[in-house]
């Protein structure tokens, strides 16, 4: 059955991943094997057993088999390892070796993933440390085919600018730049390392990437922030973006920029006293979200965006004491309710975000739903929010 589950992953690797059926049928010939096979003291039976549930956890990363498989391909090495014969010792070691870099990396996409980045941070520089040791071990060819892609630095450069702690892994991102990397979060994190030190620099580094990757949104929203400190105000950049748009107006992170400066502008209008400015503003600005949400609707910063501009309209109707007819209710009920929508969405794609969960909240208690509200604020309290 050992014999027949190796077979079957191997005609998987060989189709590049694409039959999931073969790796459903290795697991069943290994986990019949690892129940009362008679060759199941011997180490191979186990190291073939991690090799799949490593597959499968790598299939489902982002589902609840993730936990199950892991364990269970990190649990097969484990027993691998003890049943090696000595005389193998060494040859083994190694494939353990290159299957727990694998693991490793998995679990420091899936803590990036949930923007656990101190975790994901130490795994990443786990699996490198773990590639040294392979290539003392005597197998080159894997590090070298690993390092091809240069992905491993660049992950552990995102996982570094997102904790703030770039200027101890500065000689890892200039040698991606240097060796010709050109991924969008390299131009990001060159920008934020020299901002500091050296604004020309790094302006000249979030140019570049903006002419190499003219789609990606934190690229052009680093680049609006820093016309924005310069004193460009809002009304300009706006009228920048929407000649843009004539040019492409199908790219949704042109849309998306222009509609997060609307909201800004909104926001100001809703802090004074520019009632029909504040609701010109607002139906372009929910005009631009909506068309961004037709193209990826999982979008999280459009949907956040979005249902706070709905929010902050009806509060501002409450403030403005516009609730004077049916009419003006209905607004105030519907303005509630597509924000209520769009908070909820916000949940389903993060359900640790704590904004998201005060703002539905707030959304209960304005509409007088006891039992919601409490519901949310057990939910809070779960996550260790406690309300000043």
């Amino acid at each position: 059955m050992s014999f027949k589950a190796g077979k079957a992953l191997n005609e998987y690797f060989l189709g590049n991943r694409k039959d999931i059926s073969l790796l459903v049928k290795a697991k069943t010939f290994i986990d019949e094997a690892t129940e009362g096979d008679q060759d199941t003291s011997h180490f191979n039976v186990f190291y073939n057993r991690a090799r799949i549930y490593n597959e499968l956890a790598i299939n489902n990363r982002m589902s609840s088999l993730l936990p199950a498989s892991e364990v269970e391909a990190l649990q097969s090495l484990h027993v691998s390892r003890a049943l090696v014969d000595k005389n193998f010792q060494e040859a083994n070691l190694l494939l353990e070796y290159k299957a727990s870099a694998s693991i490793y990396n998995l679990k420091g996409e899936a803590f990036y993933d949930k923007r656990l980045y101190d975790s994901s941070y130490v795994y990443f520089n786990t699996v490198k440390e773990i590639k040294g040791i392979v290539n003392l071990l005597g197998d080159p060819l894997f590090l070298k085919k690993e390092a091809e892609s240069q992905g491993l630095d660049y992950k552990i450069v995102l996982s570094s600018m997102h904790l703030g702690t770039l200027d101890q892994d500065a000689a890892l991102l200039q040698g991606l730049y240097d060796n010709g990397f050109k991924e969008s979060g390299m131009y990001e994190a060159l920008y934020l390392l020299h901002q500091g030190q050296d604004k020309a620099k790094a302006l000249k580094y979030l140019e570049e990437g903006r002419v190499s990757h003219p789609r990606d949104l934190r690229l052009l929203e680093r680049y609006i922030n820093t016309r924005l400190q310069a004193g460009e105000n809002h009304s300009d950049l706006q009228d920048t973006i929407r000649k843009a748009l004539t040019k492409d107006y199908s790219n949704p992170t042109l849309h998306l920029v222009l509609a997060n400066l609307l909201n800004e502008t909104f926001m100001n209008l809703y802090e004074g006293d520019a009632g029909a400015s504040a609701k010109a503003i607002f139906d372009e600005a929910k005009n631009e979200y909506v068309y961004v949400l037709r193209v990826n609707e999982n979008l999280f910063e459009a949907n956040y965006n979005l249902a706070s501009m709905y929010f902050n309209h009806a509060v501002w109707m409450i403030k403005k004491k516009e609730l004077v007819n049916d009419r003006a209710i209905q607004d105030f009920d519907y303005c509630m309710e597509r924000s209520l929508h769009f908070f909820e969405k916000c949940y389903d794609l993060n359900k640790r975000h704590i904004p998201t969960l005060i703002s539905i909240k707030d959304i209960h208690q304005y509409k007088g739903d006891i039992y919601a509200q409490q519901k949310i604020e057990a939910m809070l309290s779960d996550l260790g929010y406690t309300e000043k």
